[in-house]
């Protein structure tokens, strides 16, 4: 039996404020310059599926799912230890309310911040108001200024200072089944077994099934020594 799925209030957000769909986008342009190139090849990608490798070229996917990662993992990491703060808005009183930082720790099965609405495929704190959803957002002027300060936060130590840019986490890479087949040489159906039984972490893409080599890793750690 499905449940229903709950009331979503307009997207709409207050003057002086900005999506955090939107602030995500950004932030994906700023870890990755070639952002907005993987996106429109892996449009091409999908209208082609009958071209051979030389016409389609290197599958985009996993590179965009990387560097959507990456800038998840940044994103995450400063809403949770405050450097950046979102908010729901209560159009009937006029005020806004802080969403708890530390809930937006864990990241979900699909990668990036691609809503602003939380759910089980992007967990977050909870952003409903009298059983409603409302959009999350943050103040502008402050993503700017963090923003701004997370082009030099790799410099800086891990978690920084309040107000600025943690530093960024070790780049990651994505895998196809396929391409994780190569590199183990484990069979088709022992990966799959593996998944099945949630030894093996994969992440949405579209209908694109990938693994995070930090997630194969781990899985690849936890495996009995010989």
């Amino acid at each position: 039996m499905h449940m229903p799925k709950p009331e979503k209030f307009s997207n709409i957000v207050p003057r002086g404020a900005i999506r955090l769909s939107e602030a995500f986008e950004r932030l994906c342009r700023q870890v990755d310059p070639a952002w907005d190139d993987l996106q429109q090849r892996c449009v091409e990608w999908d209208e082609h599926p009958d071209y051979g490798v030389e016409e389609r070229g290197e599958d985009p996917y996993p590179q965009l799912v990387a560097s959507t990662y990456h800038a998840e993992m940044i994103f995450r990491t400063a809403l949770r230890d405050g450097h950046l703060r979102a908010y729901v808005h209560n159009i009937l009183t006029g005020i806004d309310f802080e969403l708890h930082g530390r809930e937006w720790a864990r990241a979900g099965d699909v990668v990036g911040i691609n809503s602003d609405y939380t759910d089980p495929d992007m967990p977050g704190p909870d952003c409903s108001l009298n059983g409603v959803l409302h959009p999350m957002f943050l103040i502008k002027a402050d993503f700017d200024r963090w923003l701004d300060a997370a082009k030099t936060g790799v410099d800086r130590p891990a978690g920084g200072v309040r107000g600025e840019a943690p530093a960024n986490p070790p780049v990651t890479r994505a895998f196809s089944v396929e391409d994780v087949i190569q590199r183990t040489g484990l069979s088709k159906t022992r990966i799959y077994q593996e998944i099945a039984q949630k030894n093996l972490r994969t992440r949405k893409s579209g209908v694109r099934t990938l693994i995070l080599e930090n997630d194969l890793d781990q899985f690849l750690r936890r495996l009995p020594v010989a």
